[in-house]
Order: C-alpha cells, then structure tokens, then sequence
C-alpha cells in the first residue's frame, strides 16, 4: 500500500517535472526578449548589426539550421541564445559586447 502511493507520487512528480520543462523551452523565446528588453535586427542599421547578422548567418548555415532571429540588448558584454527548436532559435548578443569583438 505505502509502496503504491510512492508510485504514484514518482509519477506525479514526473509529469509535472517535464511538463514544467517543457512549457519553460516554449515560452523561452519570447520571455527572453521581453526580460533583455532586446531589439530586434530585422534589417541592419549600422556596420555593428550588419556584422554580427552576417556572423550569425554564417554560423548558422555552417551548422546546417534555420537562420536565428538576432538581437541587440543594452549592457555589458554578454551574449545568449535560446529556443525551442533549431529552425527556429533566438541569439541575443549585448551592446558592450558588440562594440568589443573584433572583426
């Protein structure tokens, strides 16, 4: 009996561990740009964005994916990515970053 609720306490606990995982990758992308405050680079501004698209551009097609959406956010230097899948993933890169790579 007592071995029968620990069963079911596992499998609870187990549905909601993954189910919690998995909401929190589907929700990732939008949350990140939210909480970073990012701007989007639909078209390049600036040598800087144009640079650091054509970057990722070129990283992405090497690995053989989706072009990522890419993003600038203020801050110091700091960078991410993030997505639920691989066609369809989010790199955000920080101004004080940005303004230190060298090409």
């Amino acid at each position: 009996r007592r071995v029968h609720g620990l069963t079911a306490l596992l499998g609870f606990a187990l549905v909601m561990g993954f189910g919690g995982a998995i909401i929190s990758l589907l929700i990732s992308k939008p949350m990140a740009k939210w909480t970073a405050g990012l701007r989007m680079i639909d078209n390049p501004q600036s040598p800087d964005e144009a640079w650091i698209v054509g970057t990722v551009r070129k990283f992405a097609d090497k690995a053989g994916i989706g072009m990522p959406e890419v993003g600038i956010f203020e801050g110091e230097p700091n960078a991410f990515a993030t997505g639920a899948f691989k066609n369809s993933s989010l790199v955000a890169v920080s101004t004080g970053l940005l303004q230190g790579m060298t090409r």
